[in-house]
């Protein structure tokens, strides 16, 4: 969001994300269905992480 400070409007902000190569950021889970927590990619255990939570352990 930081970067987002620069632009005035939306619009300037779609105008230079044209001029920009976007990856998405694929969260990720750990823990158990009752107890767990998101990572992101570059997080500790973001390799080993479940791509959703009903793959989890209950």
């Amino acid at each position: 969001l930081e970067t987002l400070l620069e632009y005035e409007t939306a619009d300037e902000v779609i105008e230079a994300a044209r001029d920009h190569d976007l990856e998405p950021v694929l969260p990720r889970v750990v823990g158990t269905r009752a107890d767990h927590r998101i990572v992101l990619p570059w997080e500790d255990g973001y390799e080993e992480a479940a791509v959703d939570i009903g793959s989890l352990p209950p």
